[in-house]
């Protein structure tokens, strides 16, 4: 079983996604900010992280930053921040892809990812 660290501090889009990712087969951890993702990072293993990019503390594009050789899973953005510069920025770190979360429902977002990773 696939596991994927969802990284999100929105506590009902977060349930969302973690159901999305469950219903799929995956078994999901959460993380509220980066601070927390940053430590079940160096805990567990994942195959796979969602990462949003406006986090309390440290952001999204900080954690990018600090996972670098820690991690070698495949981090995709999932964020409203529309941004190009920002979101060219957190490709430019490492990120496999970004999503719009306006674009995508949790299971769409799910297959969406699961594409991806198909393809790379």
């Amino acid at each position: 079983m696939k596991k994927v660290l969802i990284v999100e501090d929105d506590f009902y889009v977060r349930n969302l996604y973690k159901m999305a990712f469950e219903k799929n087969g995956y078994l999901a951890t959460e993380a509220e900010n980066g601070e927390e993702a940053l430590e079940k990072i160096k805990e567990e293993k994942f195959d796979l992280v969602t990462l949003d990019l406006m986090l309390p503390g440290i952001s999204g594009i900080e954690v990018l930053e600090k996972i670098k050789g820690i991690i070698d899973a495949p981090v995709y953005i999932l964020t409203n921040v529309g941004d190009d510069t920002i979101l060219q920025e957190a490709i430019r770190k490492g990120a496999r892809a970004y999503f719009l979360k306006v674009d995508f429902t949790p299971n769409q977002l799910v297959k969406a990812i699961e594409e991806k990773e198909t393809t790379n």
